[in-house]
């Protein structure tokens, strides 16, 4: 993947494209795109942990994940909120690039995978730099709309128009029932 990368960057460069990284602050020439993270100091406290796998589960901790999921579709079909704070994801997802594009007197969020964290920080950059994303006309949910990447202090501090999961209809998982949910809450 690196030297995929790296024959990306130079095949650009030898074409005159100018090639930037995508880190909080950066904009385009127009104005119309910002990226809104991850900073450059979040993406290197990141570098250390890319690549880490999870360690595989027990065979309780299997048992106790498979009557947890019992109990959580229940409170699903209640108008009860079960999305959480504490939700995790990989380092890779957590540096993705934010970027908001700001075209025809409309907001749109990009969020590709970030995590929970990382969101947390964009909120921060953009109440800092006086960029307003409390509400967005579209809104790309993380990572398919996995409950693990997004939570409800997101959601109560990014208000949209329109949500959109880029996910399968056929997708088991993604996006969360837990998600959608929250979304209409």
């Amino acid at each position: 993947a690196y030297t995929y990368a790296y024959e990306l960057v130079q095949l650009a460069e030898e074409k005159g494209i100018d090639v930037r990284e995508p880190f909080a602050g950066r904009t385009s020439d127009d104005g119309v795109i910002t990226v809104l993270g991850p900073s450059i100091d979040y993406y290197r406290e990141l570098i250390p942990d890319f690549a880490r796998s999870p360690q595989p589960k027990g065979i309780l901790e299997k048992a106790f994940s498979s009557f947890e999921k019992a109990i959580t579709w229940v409170q699903e079909a209640l108008d009860i909120e079960t999305l959480s704070e504490d939700g995790e994801t990989s380092a890779e997802n957590r540096s993705s690039a934010v970027l908001l594009v700001r075209f025809a007197n409309k907001k749109f969020l990009f969020t590709g995978d970030s995590g929970i964290e990382s969101l947390k920080n964009v909120i921060d950059f953009a109440n800092e730099q006086y960029i307003d994303i409390s509400h967005v006309d579209f809104f790309q949910i993380p990572h398919h709309g996995s409950k693990r990447n997004i939570s409800p202090s997101i959601l109560n501090s990014i208000r949209c128009t329109t949500a959109y999961a880029s996910a399968s209809k056929d997708a088991p998982k993604h996006p969360a029932r837990k998600v959608t949910n929250a979304l209409l809450r």
